[in-house]
Order: structure tokens, then sequence, then C-alpha cells
């Protein structure tokens, strides 16, 4: 399991986002809003995640740190 926390660091960022847009999320929602694209922010911050973590990817798939040689 370490191996794949030493592999994959940039998950733990991803999943405290996911936790921080959620509860973002659940509180619009409690108090009757509808979550509209005026949080454009939110998607803003989705798309920045993405692109880094698929540029951070395709940067070690490139030089041949993951997946890791056996």
């Amino acid at each position: 399991m370490g191996a794949a926390w030493a592999d994959h660091p940039w998950v733990v960022l991803a999943v405290m986002q996911l936790l921080a847009i959620g509860s973002f999320l659940t509180v619009v929602v409690s108090r009757g809003q509808r979550p509209t694209i005026r949080y454009s922010w939110l998607t803003v911050f989705a798309i920045v995640n993405t692109v880094s973590l698929v540029t951070i990817w395709s940067i070690r798939l490139g030089v041949g740190t993951i997946p890791r040689p056996l």
C-alpha cells in the first residue's frame, strides 16, 4: 500500500478537494438552493485538478516512473 501512495500522491489532494466540494454542495442543497452554474469556481477547480492530474500522470508515464517496474 505504501507504494501506491508513493506512485499517486495527488490522490490525497484530490480526495480532500472532493470532500470540500461535497461539503459545500451539501450546505447549498440543505439551504433549499439549487446548485447552478453560478458556482463556476467549482467548475474551474475541477478542470484545473483534472488537467493537473492528467499532466502529472502523462509526464510520469513518459519518463517511466509509472507503472513501477516489476
